[in-house]
């Protein structure tokens, strides 16, 4: 008999988008992965055309306003994680919120309504660590 395998750990991310206009999102273990996708992705989104929403964003996630997504990187040798997030604009630019930032893993974001990055409380998707939240939407029902 061997010794055991290890298997590998994958963290969990969360990424909400309390901001008016959808995001792209990439989560990585890979920092240069991260910034190298981000130029890459700028690049393609000028040479496409008219940006927006219906335009390739390859390796990002879109996150549409007042949703979020669970991202599983990899991420075993270090624990952490690289973000990086935009917002497309219609004139084939992209407003960047975030570019490959470095954060421990299984901590969370928030982009809020003014497109400002914000970590979120341990075991909270739309509460900071200001004990803000960020949910504006479902308090005025």
């Amino acid at each position: 008999m061997g010794a055991a395998e290890s298997t590998p750990h994958y963290h969990s991310t969360h990424v909400a988008n309390a901001c008016s206009e959808p995001i792209y999102v990439m989560c990585t273990g890979d920092k240069q992965y991260a910034v190298n996708k981000l130029r890459q992705d700028e690049e393609e989104l000028e040479l496409q055309g008219s940006g927006g929403e219906e335009e390739e964003h390859s390796g990002f996630t879109r996150i549409a306003p007042r949703d979020f997504f669970r991202f599983t990187p990899f991420c075993e040798k270090t624990g952490i994680v690289y973000v990086s997030i935009y917002v497309a604009k219609r004139d084939k630019k992209k407003e960047v919120i975030a570019s490959a930032v470095a954060m421990q893993s299984d901590y969370s974001l928030i982009v809020d309504r003014n497109k400002n990055l914000k970590r979120t409380m341990m075991r909270y998707i739309w509460m900071d660590e200001d004990n803000v939240y960020h949910n504006y939407w479902s308090l005025h029902k």
